[in-house]
């Protein structure tokens, strides 16, 4: 019969006897259901333990397939519908499941950290970068159960009316937690999400803004409903992106935020007043004009060429440092 699959002990999926009533099906069904279900566990099996749970009671609440399954499977009741006899067989129902003992972990942390470092170079030419990183959505297709949203069993927690007394959240009459209010169950997966009820996304985080910070310094931005989606709470985590400034030992950077850096320059091109070249972090080589009066400790101002503040650079001052070469005496 089609959804029976006569090698599966269903009785003991859902811990009862094999001569239970319809009442104890449900009963025990909304008992494991509760725990199991996606919404409110998070462990690495709950999803699975939760389909078991539904294709048992799908089976166990259907009186043809019950019947069936009792017949065929050496799992089932051993009824004789004939004489309305109940052979005697072997009870599973007190048997552990040891699925069902394991202990419950949490294999994704629903807010996501990620750190990332600046360099100094980076700091100072302000082009854009890119932080990537991957997280779980919500499946929208099924609103996160997993389940085709197209129909399937009746609810056995709110017997198919799609409303419960208590909510999640304690809220009077509002939609049952475990349908959604759908009012059934599927027990076919999502065809979007295979079932899972959340999906992997790339997500993009450009940083354009790179003036605002110090070489040196770290800084902690978050951003809300970033993180990865928790099925259980039906809400997003936050993205937490931890930045690192690195700094340069060859520059300094003072408290009104001009950047300085001290140069060597042979005594001979000083007395003399020669022109030297300077290449610059931005790539660029500046023509310096000393004169015979430069001495040690001078500084010389490129303007705009400091670092940003704002949308303008400030001044970039390069101090004299003078020296002896005496591969050049």
């Amino acid at each position: 019969m089609n959804g029976v699959d006569t090698n599966k002990d269903y009785y003991d999926v859902l811990f009862l006897k094999r001569d239970c009533e319809l009442g104890s099906v449900k009963k025990s069904y909304r008992k494991l259901s509760m725990k199991y279900h996606p919404d409110k566990n998070d462990s690495d099996e709950a999803e699975e333990k939760f389909g078991k749970i539904n294709e048992a009671y799908e089976v166990l609440s259907h009186s043809e397939k019950r019947r069936y399954y009792d017949i065929t499977s050496p799992y089932g009741n051993a009824y004789d519908y004939q004489s309305h006899t109940t052979h005697s067989r072997t009870d599973h129902s007190s048997k552990v499941n040891k699925d069902f003992q394991e202990k419950e972990k949490y294999f994704l942390k629903v807010d996501i950290t990620r750190s990332v470092t600046i360099s100094f170079e980076e700091l100072y030419l302000g082009k854009p970068i890119n932080v990537i990183y991957h997280r779980l959505m919500r499946c929208d297709d099924c609103s996160g159960y997993g389940s085709d949203p197209s129909g399937g069993i009746e609810c056995a927690m709110c017997d198919g009316t799609g409303q419960s007394r208590f909510t999640l959240d304690g809220d009077i009459n509002g939609k049952c937690s475990m349908c959604g209010g759908r009012k059934v169950i599927s027990q076919s997966p999502c065809n979007t999400c295979g079932g899972k009820g959340t999906y992997e996304k790339k997500q993009v985080i450009k940083l354009d803004r790179l003036s605002r910070f110090s070489p040196g310094e770290r800084y902690n931005q978050e951003y809300a409903k970033g993180g990865n989606y928790n099925k259980k709470k039906n809400l997003y985590g936050k993205f937490f992106l931890v930045i690192d400034v690195e700094s340069d030992p060859k520059y300094k950077v003072d408290e009104n935020n001009i950047l300085h850096r001290k140069i060597d320059v042979h005594y001979k091109d000083a007395i003399k007043g020669n022109k030297i070249d300077y290449k610059h972090i931005d790539g660029k080589t500046y023509r310096i004009d000393l004169n015979t009066k430069t001495k040690d400790g001078d500084i010389i101002r490129l303007l705009s060429k400091g670092l940003k503040d704002g949308r303008a650079r400030n001044d970039f001052h390069l101090h004299l440092n003078i020296i002896v070469d005496y591969s050049r005496v």
